[in-house]
């Protein structure tokens, strides 16, 4: 190319290629695909989206249960598959089960609108997003049964069936059980129940999908109308214990009665309203059958006579032992009811010097009638004789035979016959120690006697009394006491010379107050008159001294045996219908309450 060519601006323009052509040809198919996929894809997106309006996203968890691409109403048909499943265990008294299922009770979901909620909360547009996230969603849901079932079922439960119900009994007092007393028997629960309230505890359980229940965890069971803790059974049952704790040992001597539960226990009876009974009257009989075998009043006692070889019986007297069983069966129940166990003697009505096989013990006057010799023993020691004279053996004047008992005894005493209508008496002597033993018979001095003993008695004998010497009679009163016992009997004719004197006694010589007896014969009559009519006699009784208060019958009263009328075989003949034998002086008694037989 020349130079002047090369000079020339060249043109811009270019002429069209075929290849860029073909490039802008390409780029427009392209795009045009592109343009293509894309509405194509979109469309996709976007139709695919549209399902997710009624069903929910991809990964969506429900409580637990995929439900991806699942309505509502699959949703909870996935999440309620287990709704027959369920059990509700209900447990009775004994442990007595029933199971009622879901299947029996029409057990089905209800749900809320939650799943609803959730789902339209949904963009479609976002479902994208969801194919690798997962959404997860709690509903609340219930199982709900059909009531109609459900309370079909309530009433088929073996609980509520009358038929196999047992009604509680009440809690009560055993009868006495050996070596453990009375007992409170607890009561027994039964099984009837508050079928309104089981109905209502079960409706509540499955409602609330309880799977157990246990009726004794509630107030349903029909109680006893008394507890084991009842007070008032308890009460009973300590007081009726507190009976049976009672023992009484009764002494007599040394021989033991025991009253302990084993008797006692049939002397009570409870009553139906809950009072408790003790039989008096079986304590009465079991007071008598002490009495029975204890007491000695007015039973024979037996002596072995001093000088004698063979023992005597003497029967009859009031002296002995004697269960006052009116004061004793008081006081032992008294005992029983307070629960208070004791060692005791029973209450006497009359007492003596000792228990066991003589009861009149070892100090007492022995009155030997056959003899007309007496011995006062002290302590088992024979400490005073003497010879005396006693009642003439006829009607009405004998000295009676029997153990007594020194009533009292009195200085100075004025003993008088019966009053005469003029009002004078039949005869009145003093004597200076008066001891009486029975009603108006006694130990006394006699003054106006100048022998004692021998056969005296038979023909000019006292009117029961035991007439004494002085001296003699002023020491036993100065040694007896009241109470102290006196055994009057005979001997079958034992003459006095078969007695020991006061010479060759164990007794002391101070003590002894025998005078030597004086045949009768060789006593003049008229001298024994003499002596009554020159007896000096006090115009006035003496005033007693005072008792001492010694002795078991120390101060007693007169039995009703002595205040009762003489028999008619021993009752004095009034002075006015027997006449008093000349040789005889006139006769001393006491005054009131009986005559007294000088």
């Amino acid at each position: 190319m020349d130079e002047e060519e090369k000079s020339k601006p060249r043109s811009r323009k270019k002429k069209p290629s075929v290849i860029g052509k073909k490039i802008r040809i390409g780029a427009a198919v392209v795009a045009g695909v592109c343009v293509a996929a894309a509405t194509a894809g979109c469309l996709y997106y976007t139709v695919e989206g549209r399902q997710y309006r009624t069903v929910f996203f991809p990964n969506t968890v429900v409580n637990g249960l995929d439900v991806s691409g699942k309505t509502v109403s699959e949703a909870e048909e996935i999440v309620a598959t287990n709704a027959d499943m369920y059990v509700l265990t209900v447990v009775g008294r004994g442990g007595v089960e029933e199971k009622i299922t879901g299947e029996e009770i029409g057990m089905h979901h209800v749900f809320d609108e939650s799943l609803d909620r959730y789902l339209a909360s949904q963009d479609p547009m976002d479902w994208w997003g969801h194919r690798s996230t997962t959404t997860t969603y709690q509903v609340s849901t219930t199982l709900e049964a059909d009531e109609e079932l459900l309370k079909e079922r309530i009433d088929k439960l073996v609980f509520l069936d009358d038929a196999q119900a047992v009604e509680p009994k009440d809690a009560y007092l055993s009868d006495y059980i050996e070596g453990e007393g009375y007992q409170v028997i607890p009561e027994e629960e039964g099984t009837v129940l508050d079928k309104a309230k089981v109905k209502e505890l079960v409706l509540d359980a499955v409602h609330n999908l309880d799977t157990y229940l246990n009726l004794e965890d509630f107030d349903v069971y029909r109680k006893a109308g008394v507890t084991s803790d009842d007070s008032t059974l308890n009460e009973t049952a300590d007081k009726l214990n507190s009976y049976l704790a009672v023992t009484v040992t009764y002494q007599f001597g040394d021989q033991t009665e025991v009253l302990d539960k084993d008797t006692i226990t049939d002397w009570i009876t409870l009553e139906d309203d809950g009072t408790i009974v003790l039989d008096h009257e079986q304590a009465a009989a079991y007071v008598k059958s002490l009495a029975d075998r204890y007491d000695t009043y007015g039973k024979p006692k037996t002596i072995q006579v001093t000088g004698g070889d063979e023992p005597v019986t003497i029967t009859g007297g009031a002296y002995g032992w004697q269960i006052d069983q009116e004061k004793e069966t008081a006081a032992l129940c008294a005992l029983i009811e307070a629960g208070e166990s004791q060692v005791r003697e029973p209450e006497y009505t009359y007492e003596a010097r000792s228990h066991g096989e003589n009861d009149y013990g070892d100090t007492y006057v022995e009155v030997n009638l056959t003899a007309q010799h007496l011995y006062f023993y002290k302590d088992g020691e024979m400490v005073l004789e003497s010879d005396f004279v006693s009642g003439k053996p006829v009607r009405g004047r004998e000295t009676p035979t029997g153990v007594y008992s020194i009533m009292y005894k009195q200085k100075d005493r004025i003993l008088r016959g019966e009053r005469r209508a003029d009002g004078s008496y039949q005869y009145s002597s003093h004597v200076n120690y008066w001891m009486p033993f029975v009603g108006g018979v006694g130990l006394h001095d006699a003054s106006w006697r100048g022998a004692f003993g021998g056969k005296i008695y038979v023909t000019n004998g006292s009117h029961g009394c035991v007439n004494m010497p002085v001296s003699a009679a002023k020491n036993l009163y100065e040694l007896i006491s009241p109470g102290d016992p006196v055994l009057v009997f005979t001997t079958d004719g034992t003459g006095t010379s078969e007695y020991p004197s006061a010479s060759n006694s164990s007794s002391s010589s101070t003590n002894t107050a025998t005078q030597p007896a004086q045949p009768e014969e060789t006593q003049p009559a008229a001298e024994t008159q003499a002596a009554e009519e020159t007896q000096p006699v006090p115009e006035t009784e003496a005033v007693p001294e005072t008792q001492p208060a010694t002795g078991p019958l120390a101060g007693r009263q007169p039995t009703p045996e002595e205040t009762q009328p003489i028999p008619a075989e021993t009752q004095p003949i009034p002075a006015e219908t027997q006449p008093a034998p000349a040789e005889t002086q006139p006769s001393a008694e006491p005054d009131a309450p009986n005559p007294g037989a000088e």
